[in-house]
């Protein structure tokens, strides 16, 4: 979402509503088929449907708005946001992996509220480790680890 808004501005901005006609029907076509294989091939439910609208937007909206910005708008190459693009969905991918697997080791182990407090835990932990690991190298961070630092 955070991309989304972003874009909607930028979109706003540079006068793009008319080369993105097109976006909202290609997510929403994707957004019933995925959502249906989730829910029927896959029986996820209320869940799958909710993956599926993740994943039409992800596949959709979060590559072709930023591609029409960085071409009609930026008059840039839109590989360079690209990659940082999708390292920011495999770090996700990741964090939520990891994130899945172990709280699924404590549910229905121990007591609701010590669950809650272990996932919150979790949630910091890996939320806070995995993002250092994918972008420890890059200026913004090398950035932000100065500020802080420094003043």
């Amino acid at each position: 979402m955070n991309y989304q808004v972003i874009c909607w501005n930028f979109t706003a901005a540079y006068g793009l509503a008319s080369k993105m006609k097109i976006i909202p029907i290609l997510e929403s076509i994707m957004n019933i088929g995925v959502s249906l294989v989730f829910l029927k091939v896959f029986h996820f439910g209320i869940n799958g449907v909710i993956l599926g609208t993740i994943f039409s937007t992800i596949l959709t909206v979060g590559w072709q708005t930023p591609f029409i910005i960085f071409k009609y708008g930026f008059k840039q190459k839109f590989l360079d946001f690209f990659i940082v693009y999708i390292k920011d969905v495999c770090s996700m991918i990741i964090v939520f992996g990891i994130g899945w697997q172990l709280s699924s080791l404590f549910l229905n182990r121990v007591h609701a509220v010590t669950t809650l407090f272990i996932n919150g835990v979790l949630a910091l932990l890996i939320g806070g480790i995995i993002p250092v690991i994918f972008y420890c190298k890059s200026a913004v961070f090398k950035s932000l680890v100065h500020r802080l630092t420094n003043n």
